[in-house]
């Protein structure tokens, strides 16, 4: 089972960026030690690659497939945006939730 441990949890930020938003959970992770911090730049490829705008005010950054191996537990970051970010033209985002996961425990995370 996948926990969100408070130390992962970032309130009231306000990121200049969605890539500075994505390195704020990013650092969470490698932070509590689920991920090496080289897993930034992996969430940023994975970023440029497809869209993890989810909806709703929501987006799931997370790394790629190949960059695995930079993942030590499977862990989640969340950071909430209260004025919002705009993520992609017309798609604000008020919270992120940064993924790392070792398998495809991420489906238990989005469902």
């Amino acid at each position: 089972m996948i926990t969100l441990d408070p130390a992962n949890v970032s309130l009231g930020a306000s990121p200049a960026s969605k890539e500075e938003a994505i390195g704020l959970v990013a650092s969470l992770l490698a932070d509590s030690g689920h991920v090496d911090n080289a897993y930034r730049e992996s969430m940023l490829g994975r970023e440029m690659v497809a869209n993890t705008y989810l909806g709703e005010g929501i987006a799931i950054p997370h790394g790629l497939l190949k960059d695995r191996d930079l993942i030590k537990e499977t862990g989640i970051a969340v950071v909430q945006i209260p004025n919002g970010l705009e993520w992609n033209p017309g798609e604000p985002v008020r919270l992120v939730v940064g993924i790392a996961a070792t398998s495809d425990e991420h489906i238990q995370i989005l469902s």
